[in-house]
């Protein structure tokens, strides 16, 4: 399975860190567990982290690199989404705890689940655990300079 990232440039020498999602959790996971964020699509990746960013426009976008690397299908699950309440989407509360479990094995199962994106209703976003043997065995499969395009953040600014 093919998956991407969008990453600060300064942190692309070390795209797979997870320390991020510890110091601000997000929708799948608690300031207790580091998860790998992911995504199966180079544009999701990228809507992903515009959902997220805050900065002066005026300044500028900070400088990204699109990290593409491949993991082994039978490696990564789907997530039941029958699990999932009605408001998931808007309620942090009732997702960020579902994986703890998981996320506290020590060699767990799977190293990834496929979970729904809450912005693209057909597409998937893909969580990594860290704590998973064949973690420590993801490779680069490219690693380049992608700025934003102005015209993505410019026309919202106040």
């Amino acid at each position: 399975m093919e998956l991407f990232r969008l990453v600060k440039t300064a942190y692309s020498s070390d795209p797979f860190n997870p320390v991020g999602s510890i110091k601000s959790p997000g929708r799948w996971n608690t300031d207790q567990y580091g998860v790998l964020y992911t995504a199966t699509s180079a544009s999701l990746a990228i809507l992903e982290v515009l959902a997220h960013l805050t900065f002066d426009p005026k300044a500028g976008a900070p400088a990204y690199n699109l990290v593409r690397f491949e993991v082994d299908d039978p490696l990564i699950a789907m997530f039941p989404v029958h699990y999932l309440s009605s408001d998931w989407k808007s309620n942090y509360t009732k997702t960020n705890t579902l994986l703890s479990i998981w996320y506290q094995e020590e060699n767990p199962k799977y190293m990834g689940f496929k979970v729904p994106s809450a912005l693209v209703d057909f597409e998937y976003n893909c969580l990594l655990n860290p704590n998973h043997s064949a973690f420590k065995k993801l490779t680069i499969a490219s690693n380049f300079p992608f700025p934003l395009d102005t015209r993505l953040y410019t026309r919202f600014a106040i």
